[in-house]
């Protein structure tokens, strides 16, 4: 995890403590959630759990209860302790801990499995400082993308030093060709780029911005659609096209690298 101050915890809770955040494939690209090592602790009892989604007050599991399982639960009140696992990038060892909960209701996941169950659990306290963390961080970015979608960064030789982006050159693939182009603009919505080559009949085409950061170790595949063509008076050569970024397809650490440009 990366070093997070104790005001910045505090406002991760207070602002986002009963916000849900579903684990799919590109949240747990981003937390580095470790699906396969969760696992739902009842009495002497534990069983392997999918984490459906979380917030800082309760979690949303899937998981296979048998009738010793269920007698568990009944004698331990429905008190019940639920392991998270996050890839570390500095570390080896995953970052691991107990969350302890109750239980507050469950429901048959499937016809064809009855063992199989939704189970909707509440947080007794407040959670260890590294899950409010990893959702906190989350949370946060996604608020600053609703409201700065749309806010272009101007790549300035100062604006691409904070970015650590290793040159405002990209690649711009259009039709099966690759084109060296200038980045002039970029934010979590699209690009504008100068290439050559260019022409309005590309236009609604679907288009992949190369981009590469000095501290990512692979250059980032921004998958978009040319949206508009600009030509540049006086030019024949050069020309700008703007695209807009296909959001569900964005690596979402192209999404971390603008976010944190905001703050």
């Amino acid at each position: 995890m990366s070093v997070t101050t104790s005001q910045q915890l505090v406002r991760y809770y207070t602002n986002h403590r009963e916000t849900e955040v579903a684990f799919n494939r590109e949240v747990i690209d981003f937390t580095g959630l470790l699906a396969d090592q969760a696992y739902l602790k009842i009495g002497d009892r534990q069983t392997p759990c999918v984490i459906y989604s979380s917030s800082m007050v309760g979690a949303k599991l899937i998981t296979n209860l048998s009738a010793v399982l269920f007698e568990r639960m009944r004698e331990a009140n429905n008190v019940v302790s639920l392991r998270f696992a996050f890839r570390r990038t500095d570390n080896p060892l995953p970052l691991s801990f107990f969350v302890s909960c109750r239980i507050g209701g469950f429901n048959p996941y499937s016809n064809k499995n009855p063992k199989t169950h939704i189970v909707n659990v509440a947080f007794i306290q407040k959670p260890p400082d590294d899950l409010i963390e990893v959702l906190g961080r989350l949370l946060d970015i996604r608020s600053n993308m609703a409201q700065r979608k749309n806010e272009r960064i101007v790549l300035t030789e100062e604006n691409a030093r904070k970015l650590r982006i290793k040159a405002r050159d990209g690649l711009l693939h259009i039709d099966g060709k690759t084109r060296k182009s200038i980045i002039r603009d970029i934010s979590l919505s699209g690009a504008k780029v100068f290439s050559v080559g260019l022409s309005q009949a590309l236009v609604k085409r679907a288009a992949m911005l190369t981009v590469g950061f000095a501290d990512v170790p692979k250059p980032l595949h921004l998958p978009a659609r040319i949206v508009r063509f600009e030509p540049i008076e006086g030019r024949d050569d050069i020309a700008a096209v703007a695209m807009a970024f296909d959001d569900s397809r964005v690596p979402p650490e192209y999404k971390l690298k603008i976010s944190r440009y905001f703050g």
